[in-house]
C-alpha cells in the first residue's frame, strides 16, 4: 500500500465536508444543490481506492423501483447500486429508512446508500451494514467480576466501572441507535460476552475487526471468531499494539490463519466494487 494514499483520502473527505458546509451556509441550497459535491467526492475516492474508477450518474433514468437520485457505476459497464439523498437538515434517517420508497429500493437493488450528505447508510441486499462495539468494563468497583487475568494487578489491571465516563466509547465513535454494544470482562469479545451468538442470530458471516490492542483483545477476539466459523478481516491501520514490533509480529501470525489482514482502503475498495 502506498503510505501517502491515506492522507489523500483524508484530504478528499475534508474538502467534501467543507463544500457541503459552504453550500449549507449560503442559506438557499436545496437537496439537488449538493449532488455535484457528492459526485466529486465519489469519483475522487474511486480514483484513489479502485482500479475501476467508480462513477456516479446524477438523476438517472427511472428504474423498476422508482427514481433514486444517483446510480453508482463500477467502471463503464457495471451498475453496483443506487444512492437516495436527502437534505442535510433531514437528520432523522431512521424515519426515511422505513419509508415505502426505501423499502422498494432495498428490495430491488443489492446495494443502496441513504444519505443526508453527512451520514451515509449502506444496505446490502436490503439489510443495513451492522456496526458493533465491544467495551471493557466491570460491575464491581474492585474488578473482581472480571476474569482473573483482567483483575490481577499489572498490565491488564485497568478498572473501568460500567457506566462511567472512562468506560464509554469515545465521542468520535459514539454508537448510534440500533448499533450493538457488548461489554466484556475478558480479552476476547467472543469469550467474554454473547457476541458470537448475537452475530449468528443476526445472520452475519463476515466480520471486519478494528480496535486495541492488537496483541491482546484484538488477537483473542479474531482467533475466537475464526474458531466459531466466521470469515474475519483484520484492518491493520485501524488497530494498534503497544509498540510497532508487536503490531508487525501479531498481524503476521494472525494473517491467513485466523483472518485476512487488510487496510482501511482495501475495505472501502471492496465495498465500492460490490
Amino acid at each position: 500500500m502506498d503510505p501517502g494514499r491515506g492522507h489523500d483520502v483524508q484530504g478528499i473527505g475534508e474538502r467534501y465536508l467543507g463544500a457541503v458546509a459552504q453550500q449549507y451556509h449560503r442559506g438557499d441550497a436545496r437537496e439537488e444543490s449538493y449532488y455535484d459535491v457528492l459526485k466529486q467526492l465519489w469519483e475522487e475516492l474511486g480514483s484513489q481506492l479502485s482500479s475501476t474508477h467508480a462513477t456516479l450518474t446524477v438523476l438517472p433514468r427511472q428504474t423498476e423501483a422508482g427514481n433514486p437520485d444517483m446510480r453508482v457505476w463500477s467502471g463503464q459497464q457495471h451498475v453496483t447500486g443506487y444512492i437516495e439523498a436527502k437534505e442535510p437538515k433531514e437528520t432523522n434517517l431512521d424515519r426515511i429508512e422505513v419509508s415505502e420508497q426505501l423499502k422498494r429500493y432495498r428490495a430491488a437493488f443489492p446495494n443502496v446508500i441513504l444519505t443526508n450528505f453527512l451520514e451515509f447508510r449502506l444496505y446490502r441486499f436490503g439489510q443495513p451494514m451492522v456496526v458493533t462495539f465491544a467495551t471493557l468494563g466491570n460491575q464491581c468497583e474492585d474488578g473482581r467480576d472480571r476474569s482473573p487475568t483482567q483483575a490481577r494487578p499489572g498490565w491488564n489491571y485497568t478498572l473501568l466501572k460500567i457506566g462511567s465516563r472512562d468506560q464509554e466509547v469515545v465521542d468520535e465513535l459514539k454508537p448510534r441507535d440500533g448499533e450493538v454494544v457488548v461489554c466484556k470482562t475478558t480479552d476476547s469479545t467472543v469469550m467474554g460476552t454473547q457476541y458470537g451468538h448475537i452475530l449468528r442470530w443476526m445472520g452475519i458471516e463476515q466480520v471486519v475487526v478494528g480496535g486495541l490492542f492488537t496483541d491482546q483483545c484484538v488477537s483473542s477476539t479474531v482467533r475466537d471468531l475464526s474458531d466459531w466459523g466466521y470469515t474475519v478481516f483484520l484492518v491493520e491501520d485501524a488497530t494498534s499494539a503497544i509498540n510497532a514490533d508487536l503490531q508487525v509480529w501479531e498481524t503476521r501470525m494472525l494473517n491467513q490463519i485466523y483472518c485476512k489482514v487488510v487496510s482501511t482502503e482495501e475495505v472501502l475498495q471492496d465495498l465500492a466494487g460490490q
